[in-house]
This record gives C-alpha cells, sequence and structure tokens, in this order.
C-alpha cells in the first residue's frame, strides 16, 4: 500500500467515525511529528494543520507531565470549551486522532471515546 492509498484509508476511517458519532463536527489523523495525515469532510487543509499542531503540542505536554509525575501513561486528552469538546487520544507509533465535538455529547459516549 502506498501513502496515497494510507491516507484515503484513514480519510475514509475518519468519515466513518464522524458518521457514526453526528457530535464529531471535525476529526483529524495527525503523525508522530504532527503533521495532519488525513481529516474528516468538511475540514479544510489549515485547520487540519492547526487542529494537528494543537493535539500534538497537547499531547506532548501530556506525556511529559505523566512522566514527570509518575501518574503512569497517557490515554488521553480532554478540553471542555464553552461551545464543545477537543478529545486527543494516542493510536499507534505516537500518531493520534484529534476530534473536536459539539458540547452536547452525551457523557457514555465520551466515556466510550476516552477509551478507545
Amino acid at each position: 500500500m502506498n501513502a496515497n492509498e494510507a491516507a484515503g484509508n484513514l480519510n475514509w476511517l475518519l468519515g466513518r467515525l464522524c458518521e457514526s458519532v453526528p457530535a464529531i463536527k471535525q476529526a483529524v489523523g495527525v503523525s508522530s511529528d504532527g503533521l495532519a495525515l488525513a481529516k474528516s469532510e468538511g475540514v479544510d487543509r489549515e485547520s487540519a494543520e492547526r487542529l494537528a499542531a494543537v493535539s500534538s503540542g497537547m499531547i506532548g505536554l501530556a506525556y511529559g507531565s505523566a512522566g514527570r509525575f509518575g501518574a503512569g501513561p497517557v490515554s488521553n486528552v480532554i478540553i471542555e470549551m464553552q461551545r464543545g469538546w477537543l478529545f486527543v487520544t494516542g493510536i499507534r507509533d505516537g500518531s493520534l486522532i484529534c476530534c473536536l465535538t459539539e458540547k452536547d455529547i452525551d457523557a457514555a459516549l465520551r466515556e466510550r471515546m476516552g477509551d478507545a
């Protein structure tokens, strides 16, 4: 599988995630070096790159904090905002998925996304 096929598969996966969880408004797959690898439909390139940079920085801070304070490995970074949530979850090899959701996302769904 070449890089274009892999990116297409990840775009498809993010699209399916957004379809199955309607409260997700934007989703971005991010490489271990903080670059946007894939994005859900409707997310422009600039927004994808901004979300990638923000989520990469946040997960880096969380990893550093966890290591410094001996609290064990980081599973997720979750930020509550006035009108939404930002979820950042590592997926493998330092890559991550970042999802921006509506504020009224169900609490049980937040728990399920956190366990992904």
